[in-house]
């Protein structure tokens, strides 16, 4: 028994489909893993320590076309504590991007304007420490300008107070509902 060259050809072709095959599931893994374990971005690591205090490790959540929706915080001791997130809205001059965090009761932990384009001496007082220290404990329910909320708008800046309440409010819903 001889072996012809139909039986090498089959050989052949078996090993290049096995071949293949194995290259695909690695590659599957590869991105998987990339997706799923890397951390938060070295620039935001500082800012959500500090918007979700106690936590060390942010473990990105993967949504659609493996874009980032947010982050599970995590203690030292490795329980999930909350959420972090960044969330951008149109404001009055440009784009206003926010880093926040929620506790697992969904309340609001911290905020902080990381980016803005807003008005100097008005619109860019959504900056200060006053009106970022309002969200602190609000509730998705409260996130609305007083009277209705418990947000006080930035007197003369209501369109840029209300863009960063918008931002944080359709995040921190997109949290909740998963």
């Amino acid at each position: 028994m001889g072996v012809n060259s139909e039986d090498i050809r089959k050989a052949v072709g078996t090993i290049a489909k096995l071949t293949l095959i194995v290259v695909i599931a690695a590659s599957v893994l590869a991105v998987t893993y990339e997706v799923t374990e890397r951390p938060a971005n070295n620039e935001l690591a500082p800012v959500f320590s500090q918007v979700m205090p106690g936590a060390v490790q942010f473990k990105p959540v993967v949504g659609e076309g493996n874009e980032i929706v947010y982050y599970e915080a995590y203690n030292e001791g490795g329980k999930l504590i909350g959420y972090t997130f960044v969330a951008e809205k149109e404001g009055f001059k440009g784009p206003i991007e926010i880093a926040g965090g929620v506790d697992l009761n969904y309340k609001v932990t911290a905020i902080m304007v990381i980016k803005q384009t807003e008005t100097p001496g008005l619109g860019a007082k959504i900056a200060t420490p006053e009106f970022q220290g309002q969200f602190s404990g609000v509730s998705v329910e409260e996130l609305n300008l007083s009277p209705e909320g418990n947000i006080d708008a930035v007197t003369g800046a209501t369109i840029s107070s209300k863009a960063v309440i918008d931002a944080i409010r359709e995040k921190v819903t997109e949290i909740e509902t998963g």
